[in-house]
């Protein structure tokens, strides 16, 4: 019982992950699953709040963003028949509808116990209609991190086209349309146009097919958010491009950003002896660290990173958590040396320590969900001079 979750709403999927990836796109994703599967329910006018049910196709939006994703709609009979009839009828029912320029198919729950073979399904849309697909392995147990990660990579290897490189651009990897809103991405790409450096593509927001082909052809990948970790380790070993991994908030961040960027080399980071923590950060891992990063230029010693998402063990310090119950949590948030919590509000749980609240898009529940704002460059340096 320990993981029984009662004070926390549950945060995204990664089923919604992928929805809220494919809707910015001019892609298409099938879920396998019935038609009351919550990422056909969900818009961007209320996260958590279900809207009336459409038909496959249907015009309304999707998770930040038009709906680009279709259900298999399977039912009760398909645990003895099968799902890969329906799968297909969803296949021709959104080329119909959207003519996708490639297309990903993933199973929510229920289709995952049945065991669909959305690989055969995806090989069978390449060679009948001729349109870039592939199978993700997602099934609706994990976070929304690992659904975008995951969903990219397979984009990633669908789309991507080695060109000739050409110095001085980069791309965006995991600028997901949850963790970041546009007005991040435009200023994000302001900023490094500023020393020089132009943005190819950006994967995870808005963008076009085209750019995404020609992202092969830049001379830097830039993981901003931990869902572009996989594709930028795919694309160093497949194309050869190098990666730098950092959320650009906080101006020494940044500064530290523009010269690996400018090496293509990630400079290791002096890690602090672990101690009893003075902050805690609660968060997405790439935009926590460079809070931490903040923190420990305004003295403090000791600054834990926690998250209940998805976390990459190489970016962890020496203390930071993957945090998988509230026991857990709450453990964290009792100890008598912090002085300040940044992260959900939905995460306090009766904590008396000073809370500064960060953005929390991902959580389901039709409370204190707080926009993703700009950290970007010293935008960060003058929130923590407010909050602190």
């Amino acid at each position: 019982m320990k993981r029984l979750w009662t004070k926390i709403p549950p945060c995204m999927s990664d089923i919604l992950g992928l929805q809220a990836l494919i809707n910015n796109t001019s892609g298409e994703a099938i879920v396998d699953d019935a038609s009351s599967y919550k990422p056909l329910r969900y818009t961007q006018g209320g996260v958590g709040r279900p809207e009336n049910r459409r038909g496959p196709g249907g015009k309304h939006n999707g998770y930040f963003g038009s709906q680009r994703v279709v259900s298999s709609e399977i039912r009760e009979a398909n645990v003895v028949t099968g799902t890969a009839g329906q799968v297909w009828a969803a296949v021709e029912t959104g080329i119909e509808v959207f003519r996708p320029d490639f297309m990903l198919l993933a199973t929510a729950p229920c289709a995952a116990m049945i065991g669909s073979d959305l690989a055969e399904a995806a090989d069978r849309v390449q060679a009948e209609r001729r349109i870039p697909a592939a199978a993700v392995n997602l099934d609706g147990q994990k976070d929304y991190l690992f659904g975008v990660g995951m969903a990219l990579e397979a984009m990633g290897k669908l789309l991507l086209e080695k060109g000739d490189t050409r110095p001085g651009t980069v791309n965006l990897l995991g600028c997901n349309t949850v963790d970041w809103s546009e007005e991040m991405v435009q200023e994000t790409g302001q900023w490094l146009a500023s020393h020089g450096w132009q943005v190819l593509s950006r994967w995870g927001s808005r963008e076009t097919t085209e750019n995404l082909k020609n992202a092969g052809a830049a001379a830097r990948n830039l993981v901003v958010n931990l869902s572009g970790l996989r594709l930028a380790r795919y694309m160093e070993a497949e194309l050869g491009i190098p990666y730098v991994v950092g959320a650009p908030f906080g101006a020494d961040q940044c500064a530290q950003l523009l010269e690996e960027l400018e090496t293509g080399l990630s400079d290791p980071k002096e890690e602090q002896p672990e101690g009893e923590p003075e902050a805690l950060v609660i968060g997405e891992q790439l935009a926590a660290n460079a809070i931490r990063q903040g923190l420990e230029q305004r003295g403090f010693a000791h600054v834990r990173v926690c998250s209940f998402l998805e976390m990459d063990k190489g970016l962890m310090s020496p203390g930071d958590k993957k945090l998988v119950s509230e026991d857990e949590l709450e453990a964290e948030l009792s100890n008598e040396t912090l002085r300040v919590v940044l992260g959900d509000v939905d995460c306090r749980i009766g904590s008396p320590v000073k809370w500064a609240p960060l953005p929390n898009q991902g959580n389901l529940a039709p409370s204190r969900l707080l926009a993703p704002f700009s950290m970007t460059d010293g935008a960060l340096d003058r929130w923590l001079d407010g909050v602190l």
